[in-house]
């Protein structure tokens, strides 16, 4: 029933998709993994990958300077309020938890808006999105920051400042991902990290130089308004950046055409058909173990990485007494500890990943808990120089985190929701750390001292560390089922190409409730015009199949295409209009509605075309004459039969050119049956492609000449139905169960 494409490549992705399920049994998916990595071109290369300048000759420098430039002008506005916070604080007479809670405000709207933004980034043209929402909006509300005189400005713009910030993790990530081949990212991460610490390393010396020459109380206000102009130029130079094909390095390396819906039209993306919808993408991404334990690490860090910065500035006038120009070059000489450690970072974590993915993730893990734990250290260590020269070591040594986990998401997600996958990172960080983290060891340090609430800061950088570790041991199998999918889309542009597609092609499908797995590399084709029984015993999965194909639940992995396009995470009103519908099991009725409000809810489709709508329900009631003659009872009142009459007309109404049924005849005499199955087979007589379950082999074999047969979430048997009875080792009992009905 599949179409295979026997080369090397594609047999070891046969066994990486048919070996996956058995990773909790066996643990079989690293292996897998490794073969996937190995099997495809940029994944996993020998040696160190080349050098970074051979990355941007071959693939252009100007995408990494441009948003490394933006990185770097949005770092000022932090980093210069996190400088000035003293002088801020007596401006507006603000306690020590009031300034942490507004230095976290603006991570409240990067939560709000960073995934819309991501998105609008998903599905239109990023370098709009990063240069005209991120820097010109960072640049409008630094102004704003400089020119509050009052509290309420004050928490406003910063408040509002949350809109530029909102668009760097989403945009950014997703752009270098698909600029650059996998081969190329840590390093590339690494050099668009750096913005970080160059603003850092200038930063501090520009805000707390700005306000030191303009003087006074009001000086700090000057390092704001002197830096939009900055923003300005970066935002410029980003429209002249070319808008990248999504994954299209992925997509290469599989020898693979763009997805539907995926492609780049003249920097558009291709709007050819409907888009995943925020709730399912986001539970998608979550489903990701690997990604799932990073989120949660990230979060958790969030504390320390907000707070932090910011209570060490109040620890170093509080308890050393050093004034703002002093601070300033404390923050630039820790910024440039980045520097140092982020160049080495970056090919240190290309050569882990190319040894093996999941050690990244647990270096990452490891450096946090050690950098928390010498920051405590170094807090009680006497006089500037010690304490200082210590930090700088731990801030060198954990400057290799960021390019790490960026390379994870770019290597883990899906590429047509890259975008939304690097901007949970920033809501992680922000939803704990932001406002509530700033919020609550700014009130330790109100009680207490900065340098308390600063050691205090070690629980949660032990917790986030362990979490992120133990997150390494899915990265394999997840990379591996990012490479399955690939290959499987691959599969079906050859299929397209050969005019071979079938009009639903389930593919390598994983389902569980919970932690309970309900389906295991489940795959089907069901051609147009076919009508095709899905039996089985009870449990078997047969229901959840038909759910996931008809977007009511949707599945832990796995693709599921409807004439050619993706449709595995469509809602079902959307798959609804694409053409597919569902007739459930048992009472698939409104019991309150009358039998004619129940026709027209049937009829929401096309509900502003009255005339079509009195027109399929005439027809529903010439099939069913008992359904005209109680129009107007509540459809609860009926018998089963009759119902399932109703609900069968329900489905008929939409025309759809697939039709799931589920148990049809579950409950009902044999003479309803039969005038029920008559109706099914005028449908299909009329061009829909009908998919049954059915525990009855007779009722199956009078409708389908295809049977596909599931055993505990499996499919044991795919073939012509009545090869069935020819299989004893396939559920004896249950069809011997069918024949006496």
């Amino acid at each position: 029933m599949a179409h295979r494409n026997d080369t090397p490549a594609a047999d070891g992705f046969d066994r990486l998709a048919a070996g996956l399920i058995a990773e909790e049994q066996d643990g079989s998916a690293a292996n897998l993994a490794h073969e996937a990595l190995d099997v495809i071109p940029g994944l996993r290369t020998e040696g160190d990958g080349g050098a970074l300048r051979t990355h941007l000759a071959r693939w252009g420098s100007a995408p990494l300077l441009t948003l490394g430039a933006l990185n770097v002008v949005d770092e000022l506005d932090r980093i210069a309020f996190i400088t000035l916070a003293p002088d801020i604080r007596r401006s507006f007479d603000l306690s020590d938890a009031a300034l942490g809670a507004i230095n976290g405000l603006s991570g409240i709207l990067v939560v709000l808006m960073a995934l819309p933004f991501a998105v609008l980034a998903d599905r239109s043209r990023r370098r709009t999105v990063l240069a005209g929402a991120g820097a010109l909006l960072w640049a409008t509300f630094a102004l704003a920051t400089g020119l509050a005189r009052t509290a309420f400005q004050l928490v406003v713009a910063r408040f509002l400042s949350g809109l530029g910030k909102a668009t760097i993790d989403p945009v950014h990530g997703s752009l270098l991902a698909d600029y650059y081949p996998a081969e190329a990212r840590g390093r590339v991460y690494a050099a668009h990290q750096a913005a970080n610490p160059i603003a850092g390393v200038v930063g501090p010396l520009f805000a707390g130089g700005v306000a030191f020459a303009v003087g006074g109380e009001e000086g700090w206000r000057w390092a704001f308004i002197a830096a939009v102009p900055l923003s300005v130029i970066a935002a410029l130079s980003a429209f002249k950046l070319r808008e990248p094909q999504r994954g299209g390095h992925e997509r290469d390396s599989v020898g693979g055409d763009a997805a539907p819906g995926h492609t780049e039209l003249d920097g558009r993306a291709d709007d050819a058909g409907p888009r995943i919808p925020l709730g399912t993408a986001l539970r998608r991404l979550l489903e990701i173990r690997s990604l799932r334990y990073l989120y949660l690490g990230i979060g958790v860090m969030g504390f320390g990485l907000v707070s932090g910065p910011l209570l060490l500035s109040l620890h170093f006038e509080e308890a050393l007494g050093i004034n703002e120009l002093g601070r300033g070059v404390i923050f630039t000489v820790l910024a440039a500890a980045g520097l140092v450690g982020l160049p080495f970072g970056g090919v240190v974590a290309d050569r882990l990943f190319r040894h093996d993915p999941s050690w990244p993730l647990f270096l990452i893990g490891a450096l946090v808990i050690a950098y928390t734990a010498v920051t405590a250290v170094a807090l009680y260590l006497p006089g500037v120089l010690v304490p200082v020269g210590v930090l700088f070591v731990a801030s060198a040594s954990v400057a290799a985190t960021p390019a790490a986990v960026r390379q994870m998401v770019a290597a883990t997600s899906p590429p047509a929701v890259r975008s939304l996958s690097f901007a949970m990172l920033g809501v992680y960080i922000l939803l704990f750390g932001g406002f509530l983290g700033g919020a609550l060891f700014g009130a330790i340090s109100d009680a207490t001292s900065p340098r308390f609430a600063l050691t205090l800061l070690v629980l949660p950088g032990l917790v986030a560390g362990a979490l992120v570790a133990h997150g390494s041991r899915f990265v394999d199998g997840d990379i591996g089922m990012v490479v399955a999918d690939l290959r499987e889309e691959q599969r079906a542009a050859t299929r397209r190409r050969q005019a071979v597609t079938n009009l639903l092609e389930v593919r390598n499908l994983d389902f569980r409730y919970g932690s309970a797995r309900v389906l295991f590399d489940v795959s089907l084709d069901v051609p147009e015009g076919e009508i095709l029984a899905l039996l089985g015993t009870n449990g078997a999965g047969k229901s959840t199949l038909l759910r996931a194909i008809t977007g009511l639940d949707h599945p832990v992995r796995g693709s599921i295409r409807f004439d050619g396009h993706d449709v595995t995470y469509l809602e079902a009103e959307q798959l609804l209009r694409l053409g597919i519908a569902q007739m459930p099991g048992g009472k698939a009725t409104f019991p309150s509605l009358t039998v004619l409000e129940n026709l027209r809810v049937g009829a929401y489709t096309f509900r502003r075309d009255q005339q079509r709508v009195e027109r399929e329900i005439r027809q529903v009631e010439e099939w069913f004459p008992v359904l005209g003659q109680r129009r107007s009872q509540a459809a609860g009142t009926l018998s089963g039969g009759e119902q399932q009459m109703l609900a069968l007309g329900k489905a008929f109404l939409t025309r759809p050119r697939l039709l799931c049924i589920d148990e049809l005849s579950l409950g009902l005499s044999p003479s309803v049956t039969g005038s029920l199955l008559g109706i099914v087979r005028e449908m299909h007589a009329r061009g829909t492609t009908i998919v049954i379950v059915e525990q009855s082999l007779n009722v199956a074999l009078s409708l389908a000449s295809t049977a596909v047969f599931m055993e505990k979430g499996q499919v044991r048997f795919a073939g012509p139905a009545a090869e069935l009875l020819e299989r004893p080792d396939l559920a004896r009992s249950v069809f011997l169960e069918g024949a006496g009905r």
